[in-house]
């Protein structure tokens, strides 16, 4: 038979073109949405089948709380029982939010390649949790983004990073102080998680979160 429907925003209720509604593990079988968030699938066979719906920047909504990234969140999220004469099917599908920004350092240098590290907030037996959710770079110009997040509490930090080769005598080391660097920052500017900022997303939100590392003695 044909099955048809359409795909809304979630939160907006508004319909969404150029979604991709599947049947799951037939790759043939699929449709994108037109401009009025409309699909039609012809020559599905009756009975039960597992239908996906994707577009990027969005999750599916109800995975949208239980996986971080959105790639995490693509799956066969709604069981249909195709019949004869099949009403329209409506699917919801969560905009992805995102946390983005710059790092700088004291130096004034380029902050390519430092490693920023993403905590979630989650629940485990009942107590809140802090569970890594992802792990970038940043670019050239010191910039970084971890895109397709669900709704949820967030926090970032970055990874320790050396500005200068070990000394190679303990004379040369200057009393024990062997090298330069970044120490690791929680956002906005503290030492450990008590003292960072919480990131809240929700319907979409896009976050900047910039960083700001100081050069200074790492010990041996």
């Amino acid at each position: 038979v044909t099955i048809h429907g359409v795909v809304r925003n979630a939160v907006t209720g508004q319909p969404l073109p150029r979604a991709l509604v599947r049947i799951e593990g037939d790759a043939d079988t699929g449709a994108l949405t037109d401009g009025d968030g409309r699909f039609e699938i012809p020559g599905v066979p009756l009975g039960p089948q597992a239908i996906q719906v994707i577009k990027p920047g969005f999750r599916d909504h109800p995975y949208a709380s239980n996986a971080a990234i959105a790639d995490e969140a693509i799956g066969p999220a709604h069981n249909v029982l195709v019949a004869a004469e099949m009403p329209d099917l409506v699917f919801a599908l969560a905009p992805a939010c995102a946390i983005q920004g710059r790092v700088e350092l004291s130096t004034g240098d380029p902050a390519q390649g430092i490693e920023i590290n993403l905590l979630r907030l989650t629940a485990d037996g009942g107590r809140a949790v802090w569970q890594q959710a992802g792990n970038v770079k940043t670019d050239s110009e010191g910039a970084y983004r971890f895109a397709g997040l669900a709704d949820g509490m967030y926090a970032i930090y970055t990874e320790p990073a050396m500005d200068s080769e070990p000394a190679v005598n303990s004379a040369e080391a200057g009393g024990g102080i062997a090298r330069l660097g970044y120490a690791s920052v929680f956002y906005p500017d503290a030492r450990d998680l008590a003292g960072g900022a919480n990131i809240r997303l929700s319907g979409g939100e896009q976050a900047q979160a910039n960083l700001t590392l100081t050069l200074e003695p790492f010990q041996t």
